[in-house]
């Protein structure tokens, strides 16, 4: 029987590609093992990881004071009592246009019939007012007078303006920062350890205060306009802004060698 052979030409051009497909196939399963293989962290068995939080606080007395006002007029005629009102604020806001410490926002605006069970029926109209400014002093003088024009005071507020705000958290925040070496320092310390590494750091805003009244009473919850008497008073309290920090941490005895430093692989 025959068998026919391939010419020497062939055969080696055959094996060539064989070589070749073989050569990408491994390269092909390599970078495939390295693609769902990511790096992880050198860590020796004796290494102890501690995950704990800390704490900064930035402390300071609230600079911007806040006070709001509601405007009323009432009339058996709608557009009547709209009339009105839009006077009683007109007069307010002119009052404090030229007034470089102090900003008054007139807000929300309502128009409602009250019903009785005699005629005529009433209309009431309301807008709320916004007065904000920081310097306390002026500003509760500001209020005397917008009473004495027929606007009811329903409440006052302390709380930081954005920059100062922004200062205290990053304040807040290098304090919280700090706090995880020394922490990290002192636990390996009283453990017999050393710190080999920071890991898996997180930093977070906490709560922040509610604002507080310091008005020797609760808040003065409309007052009554055009009374005769001394300006209403309000002190800010101190707030604290506080920021926390979580880190993970691997420690290792004392006497272990230095573990290289961990690299995580890019996306």
């Amino acid at each position: 029987m025959t068998r026919s052979r391939l010419p020497f030409y062939k055969r080696a051009a055959t094996l060539s590609l064989v070589c070749l497909m073989s050569t990408a196939l491994a390269s092909h399963a390599v970078a495939a093992e390295s693609d769902i293989m990511p790096s992880a962290p050198v860590m020796s068995l004796h290494e102890t990881v501690l995950t704990f939080t800390t704490h900064g606080e930035a402390k300071t007395v609230p600079n911007l004071l806040t006070i709001h006002f509601t405007a009323r007029a009432q009339s058996t005629s709608p557009a009547t009592a709209q009339k009105r009102l839009n006077q009683i604020v007109s007069t307010a806001v002119n009052s404090l246009k030229n007034d470089g410490g102090a900003t008054l926002h007139a807000g929300n605006y309502s128009l409602s019939q009250e019903y009785s069970e005699h005629p005529p029926h009433r209309w009431n109209a309301t807008q709320t007012l916004t007065l904000k400014g920081n310097d306390s002093g002026h500003l509760l003088t500001l209020a005397e007078t917008l009473q004495s024009q027929g606007l009811a005071l329903d409440d006052m507020d302390w709380s930081l303006d954005p920059q100062t705000q922004q200062t205290l958290e990053t304040q807040a925040r290098t304090a919280a920062l700090k706090k995880i070496r020394q922490q990290a320092d002192s636990d390996a310390s009283a453990l017999g350890l050393r710190v080999v590494g920071i890991e898996r750091v997180q930093v977070g805003a906490g709560p922040l205060p509610e604002p507080r009244f310091g008005l020797g009473a609760p808040a003065p919850m409309l007052m009554a306009a055009r009374s005769a008497g001394p300006a209403p008073q309000s002190t800010p309290e101190e707030q604290t802004i506080s920021v926390s920090a979580s880190a993970q941490v691997r420690l290792a005895p004392k006497n272990a060698p230095p573990l290289p430093p961990h690299t995580p692989s890019a996306d």
